[in-house]
């Protein structure tokens, strides 16, 4: 499987090393951003079968469509099946917009993943998803909202107050 991931922060971070739990040996995952890494962060990132190219797709020109034809054909598009949009929630939508100009490079069932922790740039994205006739299938979430979520049922707040009732009552202490 191919995967592609626009941006790169703690959240790409831990997707890529989650992302290997499992993962099949013909994975390989296309990590474009502008960010610069340390010799240790390029390893780490090779252990996880990642491919870094340092580019900011979003400074490529309308006009200029043969370099963006040449990204898609350096990332293998006709073979990625998932397509992570990782960057802050204006670019994303501005990525999302790039990938709908650029379907026909794209994987038929190809799913773009966007981040987007702004309701005002959320709806936007929405409401452009939705006026494409021809649509990419489109999964819209907020990272911050998801590790709060995850947190919270991973740890529960009535089992912390349950386990500091029963140390205090432990201790002969009456809450």
């Amino acid at each position: 499987e191919h995967y592609v991931v626009f941006g790169y922060n703690e959240d790409v971070e831990v997707l890529l090393q989650n992302s290997m739990k499992g993962a099949k040996e013909d994975r390989v995952v296309y990590l474009v951003t502008d960010k610069e890494f340390s010799k240790s962060e390029e390893l780490a990132l090779m252990k996880c079968r990642t491919v870094v190219y340092r580019e900011n797709v979003l400074s490529y020109k309308d006009t200029d469509q043969k370099k963006i034809q040449k990204f898609f054909q350096k990332i293998q598009s006709e073979r990625v099946k998932h397509i992570y949009l990782m960057e802050h929630a204006a670019d994303n939508f501005s990525l999302y917009i790039l990938l709908t100009e650029n379907k026909a490079l794209l994987r038929e069932d190809c799913i773009i993943h966007c981040s987007c922790e702004n309701e005002e740039i959320r709806k936007l994205l929405i409401n452009y998803h939705d006026e494409q006739e021809d649509k990419l299938y489109l999964t819209v979430f907020d990272a911050a909202r998801l590790q709060i979520g995850s947190m919270f049922t991973e740890h529960p707040v009535y089992e912390y107050n349950l386990r500091k009732k029963l140390k205090n009552l432990n201790a002969g202490m009456d809450v």
